[in-house]
């Protein structure tokens, strides 16, 4: 079991997404733990668009992985909830799965053990997905949160890792506004190019620190 974070900030700022896994299987307590962090996710006009199947038969997994290359690794995990909405009001049950996504991955951290999102694909791949796991047609299926004890963070797929971009400013300023001032670090402004630091106004926060500034 991954080491648990020592702080709720080290929690929240700790999260992987996670694509390895090792054979251990994952303990119904925290199986039944994570459902009831799911089932308490706030939503939408609170309509809980959601039901959740917890998928830990390996023929399954399997089938899933192989509805598209990008989440083979699926197969690697011991066990999967699959979020099942509603189908009532996309726009609304999109951002819900994305929160409910979120919650679970914290949830699954903060447990000691790690947790990966899946999205199944197109349309006929969600059409897929649901055949293989027993969704009625009229229910939406985009996502399955992959669950276990994490081997490695590491992308496993051949993909490029991504650097954070830094934080740069060229005027001292509070810890409060140095988390904002980059913000928007890649935007420019022709503008508002007077200001010297060669960004624009909401990035650069010059209301802030320019006096006199309108």
């Amino acid at each position: 079991m991954a080491a648990r974070p020592r702080s709720t900030t080290e929690l929240l700022r700790t999260v992987r997404q996670i694509r390895q896994y090792t054979p251990e299987p994952v303990a119904d307590e925290a199986l039944q733990q994570l459902l009831e962090v799911a089932r308490w996710t706030g939503s939408s006009r609170n309509l809980q668009p959601w039901h959740f199947i917890v998928v830990r038969d390996k023929e399954q997994l399997r089938r899933l992985s192989r509805i598209r290359t990008p989440i083979e690794w699926v197969a690697t995990a011991p066990a999967g909830i699959s979020i099942v909405l509603d189908g009532k009001a996309n726009t609304g049950e999109a951002y819900d799965e994305g929160r409910v996504s979120e919650r679970l991955l914290i949830a699954a951290h903060g447990l000691g053990l790690g947790g990966g999102v899946a999205w199944y694909g197109t349309a006929e791949q969600q059409a897929e997905a649901k055949r293989i796991l027993g969704i009625p047609v009229e229910r939406t299926a985009r996502s399955i949160v992959m669950i276990g004890h994490p081997v490695s963070s590491t992308d496993p797929r051949p993909t490029p890792a991504r650097r954070l971009p830094s934080l740069r400013c060229r005027r001292r300023v509070e810890p409060l506004q140095l988390a904002l001032v980059d913000l928007f670090h890649s935007a420019t402004s022709e503008s508002h190019a007077a200001c010297g630091h060669g960004r624009a106004r909401t990035c650069c926060m010059c209301e802030a620190l320019t006096p006199g500034s309108p």
